[in-house]
């Protein structure tokens, strides 16, 4: 089967992140079930104070 280019694998819905300073910010996620990790922007984190930053990988 020959998937189009429009085709979105799994779902998409509104994920709130929390950071420990109590600051929040809903984005849309994806939801993958299967996945041993997740990840998000380091703009996101750094707005939300989220760290230690373990691991930067850039993704064009």
């Amino acid at each position: 089967m020959k998937k189009s280019e429009d085709e979105v694998l799994g779902f998409i819905t509104d994920v709130t992140i929390i950071g420990s300073s109590g600051k929040e910010k809903t984005v849309k996620g994806r939801v993958d079930t299967g996945a041993a990790s997740c990840s998000l922007s380091v703009k996101l984190a750094a707005e939300l104070e989220l760290g230690p930053v373990s691991k930067v990988k850039e993704i064009k």
